[in-house]
C-alpha cells in the first residue's frame, strides 16, 4: 500500500517539474500527504493549491479539515493534559484517554477527508456515508455539519435544475 503513496508523490512531483503550477498535482501531492499522516506537509501543497485557485472549493474544504484537525488536536492534547495534572491520577489511564482524543480526532479527519474525495469524485452518495460516520463519532463535528449542509445544498440545487 505505500508503495501506492510513493507512486503518487512521484507522479505529483514530476508533474510539479513539468508544471510548477500545476492545480492538481498540488491537490494530489496534499491528499497523498494527509493519508500518509503528513498533515504540515499536506497543508502545504493544499496552501500552494489555494494560490493558484483561491476559489477552489475543493482545496478550502481540504484546508479547513486539515487546519481544524490541527487546532481539535492541540486543544484537546491541552484540556486532557491539564485534566491529568489537575487530578494527578493515573497516568496510565489518561495516557490512554489522551490516546483516544487525538485517535477519534483522526478517525473523524480521516473520514472527512474520504468523503471529500468521493465527493470531488462526484459519487455524492457514498460522501455523505463518510460524512455521516463522522457525525456518529462526533455529532456536534462542524467541518461534518458543513459538509452535509454543502451535500444538501449540491442536492437541492441538482433538483432545482430539473
Amino acid at each position: 500500500m505505500l508503495g501506492k503513496y510513493d507512486d503518487a508523490l512521484s507522479d505529483a512531483n514530476r508533474a510539479l517539474e513539468i508544471e510548477s503550477t500545476n492545480l492538481d498535482s498540488f491537490i494530489l501531492r496534499g491528499k497523498t500527504h494527509f493519508m500518509l499522516g503528513q498533515y504540515n506537509k499536506a497543508l502545504i501543497n493544499f496552501n500552494k493549491a489555494s494560490e493558484i485557485n483561491p476559489n477552489n472549493e475543493h482545496v478550502l474544504a481540504l484546508r479547513k479539515i486539515l487546519i481544524d484537525l490541527k487546532i481539535t488536536s492541540k486543544s484537546e492534547l491541552r484540556n486532557t493534559e491539564s485534566l491529568v495534572n489537575h487530578e494527578n491520577t493515573n497516568y496510565n489511564l489518561h495516557k490512554i484517554t489522551i490516546t483516544e482524543l487525538v485517535t477519534n480526532v483522526e478517525i473523524i479527519n480521516t473520514l472527512l477527508f474520504r468523503g471529500e474525495l468521493y465527493y470531488s469524485l462526484e459519487q455524492y452518495d457514498e460522501a455523505l456515508l463518510y460524512y455521516n460516520k463522522a457525525l456518529e463519532v462526533d455529532p456536534n463535528n462542524l467541518t461534518a455539519l458543513f459538509l452535509v449542509e454543502k451535500f444538501i445544498i449540491h442536492q437541492d440545487d441538482i433538483i432545482r435544475r430539473s
